[in-house]
């Protein structure tokens, strides 16, 4: 990466799940008044905020220089400096709203000129030039005080961000940094190496249209929209519902309205926005939900309400209605909490006196028939009782034109439920059985325990009242004891936005988000009743994920002869992307059985809350957030698209795999048709004539299409195979995985890593140290050495700043760091102990109550995770993979695996296959 590259760090697997500090690395090199920064990445999870490269000095509070991400939409360069004991601190915060979309790959690169300014550039494209005279990239932080921490991921307490202790959640791929400024052509061409590109390909004889972003910063003069809900009406109009976020992404505080967009041509064009809550000064509309009653024509929108500055956190339990002569009054409260009550009518009494104050059908309220204010504003005499309002508006000409909020919290709000909500989305008016007409809306809500459930609400009478039933969380058996959503303080019971669908036996099916169950996967919840109950167990459909977003309808036809259901959602395991639509058929013999027969990609990258409608009987609408926070889209697709086999339009191939000699032993290349991101096992298996050894990743080329790996004390006649293991994994720039399969002698694709596997997960999130500079665990730049010596343990001097310490967990992450790579050496606790000077009983009981494991337990149980990862390719023999892991003796490793598995390597084998 020339000669100008002072720094480089390689392939950070899981970052989220290290202690990354190159503290050392950045220590020995001077205090750079201009320079670049170079970083590719892959998030596979977006908090709100997400730093990336983090340099913070000794001061309290510190100056720092700070690269981030941020709502998977914004990514940006953040310099503090602070001076004459902090009472003068200069802030820069330079960003642009550009997409750096989940899963995919992105380069971000930053250029400091001194006296001149900065530049800031993503994906091939220049974001931001931004002129300053007072530019400097470290030198003035590191004048001011000596370096406290140099971090990768994570930011410390002392810089006293908005957004403490937050974490990048991802993989690293490279982190060069340079001592001069790099040109501008060299830049973009390293960083348009990862142009994203989210099409997806489209088999003859079916369609799928290209997105149409009905909703983007800038439309309607606001800069964020959320929360899709879609719902195609009697007369066949598509009304596309979100939220207008005025001041962020964020739900607390801002400033939200719910419009719309209405479609007359069956999505091919879409109107002007329309409003349709409108709420005063910064008070907020959250969420809508849809449905429409087929026997009246009236559209119904379910949306959440709260006051300004209330969020979800400081909202109180209640209705904020009181009960008299069965009609409900709002309560308000003024400056000194005394309580006022408002009338259906307007008319508002304290202490059941009457009072010159009064409101209007817009929350205005009046004071002898002058305006006072909005009684959701935090400056008006008197506000709303702090809590979540669920209503609801209707129309009657098609969605042009909207009534008024309607209150619901009387008739379906508990005085024990902090927040009651709606689920965002679309409702179902009941076709078959006794209960046939019903309305039903999803909504979900909390207890004084923060415990989420699931429910409906329901009405017999087009919509004149409603009624809440009972959640999925009521008279709910787990583990052999019943629950209430009241009660409830078990976490992996939570169930929170959910939709329903109806089956044609009159079962009504909710599917439920339950992010603590400790599957993953999507919760399902059954009534007989037409939702006033549910049946007390729920079960996990595998197929779908517990992520952002859901979405499930019917489908008007049956599809290969079964009823089908739809399901939109993102097909990750951590984190709201790649979007995927797919079918499951209900099997005749177990009617409410149903299998998720096909899957469909639709949208790689950052996927977000979705909502489908059926705009004919074989055309879907897909509604979906397809930024963190900045766009809403809309595509169109027919049955047929999501039956056809999904492939890559561009596919990863490998071009060559060869080996030259070098000195000392073998050097073999890899060389790919397209840039990537390797991840996992960077290595290469070489079978020899009596054994096999493996070759460690080197280097790369600057294009990265060719990676380099290295095998010692071999010579190349000795050489009868060699291939890429099966658990690598190489991620192209649009997201997608792609594994080797040996039997088939090239890479297979998948559009997402299970990152499930054993082998993404072992090292424990609690084993993650580092707070505030006080246990930070140490790694310089070959902090991934597989050979065995005392720096691979140790904190030296040179690498422990000064006020920093190393500690038993430091060590113990250190002994895991290593066993994750040498598993395959032979490997003892003594001698680790040995080699860092410390005693092995010591260090033993240090390593056992660390990790709940005896270091030796530990290591068997990696290495047979190992195995069973490699008994998935079936191109292995047995006592080849016995070897791979560490075991020479094949018996040996025979009895480990069945004592850790309870059956034989070769039965393992043979019951995976079949799944597969």
């Amino acid at each position: 990466m020339g000669d100008s590259c002072i720094f480089k760090l390689e392939h950070i697997t899981q970052v989220h799940k290290r202690n990354i500090n190159i503290t050392a690395g950045i220590s020995q090199i001077p205090a750079l008044s201009s320079g670049t920064v170079i970083i590719r990445f892959r998030h596979s999870a977006v908090p709100s905020f997400a730093p990336l490269l983090n340099i913070v000095n000794r001061q309290y509070p510190s100056s720092y220089f700070l690269l981030y991400t941020q709502n998977s939409y914004r990514v940006g360069l953040m310099r503090k400096i602070v001076t004459e004991n902090g009472v003068r601190t200069s802030l820069l915060n330079l960003y642009d709203d550009q997409q750096a979309q989940m899963n995919l790959l992105n380069t971000l690169a930053c250029t400091i000129e001194e006296g001149v300014g900065y530049c800031l550039y993503l994906n091939g494209t220049l974001l931001r030039k931004y002129p300053d005279p007072e530019a400097c990239f470290l030198r003035d932080i590191l004048n001011l005080a000596p370096l406290r921490a140099a971090l990768i991921g994570k930011t410390i307490e002392s810089q006293k961000l908005d957004y403490d202790r937050a974490v990048f959640l991802g993989d690293i791929d490279f982190l060069y940094l340079y001592d001069n400024v790099l040109p501008p052509q060299e830049i973009l061409s390293i960083t348009a190496q990862t142009i994203p590109n989210t099409d997806v390909s489209i088999s003859p004889g079916s369609f799928c249209s290209q997105p149409i972003k009905l909703f983007y910063p800038g439309y309607m003069d606001a800069p964020n929209y959320r929360m899709p809900s879609l719902l195609q009406t009697k007369a066949s109009t598509l009304l596309a519902c979100v939220d207008q976020r005025m001041h962020g992404p964020l739900e607390h505080p801002n400033k939200i309205h719910i419009v719309l967009r209405r479609s007359t041509d069956f999505g091919h064009s879409f109107g002007t926005g329309v409003s349709v809550v409108t709420m005063p000064e910064n008070s907020q509309s959250i969420d809508s939900c849809m449905l429409q009653d087929q026997d009246t024509g009236r559209i119904f929108l379910l949306t959440d309400q709260f006051a300004e500055n209330t969020t979800l956190f400081s909202i109180r339990p209640g209705t904020g209605y009181e009960m008299i002569d069965s009609k409900p009054y709002r309560q308000l409260l003024d400056d000194n909490g005394v309580k006022y009550l408002e009338s259906t009518g307007g008319a508002i009494t304290c202490r059941g006196k009457s009072t010159p104050y009064m409101t209007k059908s817009n929350y205005e309220l009046l004071y002898n028939g002058v305006s006072a204010g909005y009684i959701f504003s935090e400056r008006c005499p008197l506000r709303v009782y702090p809590t979540s309002y669920l209503v609801y508006v209707y129309s009657d000409d098609d969605g042009l034109t909207w009534s008024s909020p309607q209150p619901l919290n009387p008739s379906v709000k508990e005085d024990w439920m902090t927040f009651l909500g709606c689920s965002p989305g679309r409702g179902i008016q009941l076709r078959y059985g006794a209960n046939a007409g019903r309305l039903l809306f999803p909504i979900y809500y909390i207890n004084s325990h923060g415990v989420q459930s699931a429910a409906l609400i329901y009405s017999d009478d087009h919509g004149m009242t409603w009624t809440r039933g009972e959640s999925c969380n009521d008279q709910r058996l787990f583990e052999g004891a019943l629950y209430h959503s009241q009660t409830l303080t078990d976490k992996r019971l939570d169930t929170n936005e959910a939709q329903v669908v109806e089956l044609p036996d009159g079962t009504v099916l909710l599917f439920a988000k339950s992010p603590f169950n400790g599957t993953g996967c999507v919760a399902v919840a059954s009534s007989k009743d037409g939702g006033r109950s549910f049946h007390s167990t729920l079960h996990f459909e595998e197929a779908l994920r517990s992520t952002d977003s859901l979405s499930v309808i019917s489908c008007p036809v049956e599809i290969e002869g079964h009823y089908a259901l739809l399901y939109a959602g993102g097909d990750s395991v951590s984190g709201s992307c790649n979007g995927a639509v797919k079918i499951g058929l209900l099997q005749h013999e177990k009617p409410q059985k149903i299998e998720w027969r096909y899957s469909r990609l639709v949208k790689p990258g950052t996927f977000g809350h979705c909502s489908l409608s059926m705009i004919t009987d074989t055309m879907i609408g897909l509604f979906y957030e397809s930024s963190g926070g900045l766009d809403v889209s809309f595509v169109r697709m027919d049955i047929p698209f999501l039956m056809t086999e999904d492939f890559p339009l561009h596919p990863v191939e490998i071009e060559s795999l060869d080996y030259c000699k070098q000195e000392g032993g073998v050097l073999f290349t890899l060389r790919l048709n397209q840039p990537v991101m390797l991840c996992g096992n960077r290595t290469l298996t070489v079978k020899l004539s009596h054994r096999t050894v493996t070759a460690q990743y080197q280097f790369r080329n600057e294009d990265c299409q060719r990676y380099h790996f290295f095998a010692p004390k071999i010579n190349p006649q000795d050489i009868t195979d060699f291939f890429i293991p099966a658990n690598m994994k190489l991620f192209s720039t649009n997201g997608m995985c792609y594994v080797y399969s040996r039997k088939k002698k090239q890479l297979i694709w998948k559009y997402y890593a299970d990152e499930e596997e054993a082998f993404f997960s072992l090292v424990s999130s609690h084993i993650d140290t580092f707070d505030d500079g006080k246990l930070i665990v140490s790694h310089d730049e070959n902090w991934r050495s597989s050979s065995l010596n005392p720096s691979a343990f140790s904190v030296s001097p040179a690498s422990s700043p000064v006020g920093l310490r190393c500690n038993s967990e430091q060590m113990v992450q250190r002994i895991l760091n290593y066993v994750h790579t040498n598993y395959a050496l032979p490997l003892t606790l003594s001698e680790i102990a040995q080699s860092i000077n410390v005693n092995s009983s010591y260090l033993g009981r240090i390593f056992s109550k660390r990790v709940n494991q005896s270091f030796n337990d530990y290591l068997a149980s990696y290495r047979i995770t190992r195995a069973r990862e490699l008994l998935k390719d079936d191109s292995f023999m047995v006592y080849e993979i016995s070897q791979m892991v560490g075991y020479h003796d094949i018996n040996h490793f025979y009895k480990l695996f069945k004592h850790y598995t309870n059956m034989s390597p070769t039965s393992y084998r043979k019951r995976i296959l079949n799944q597969s």
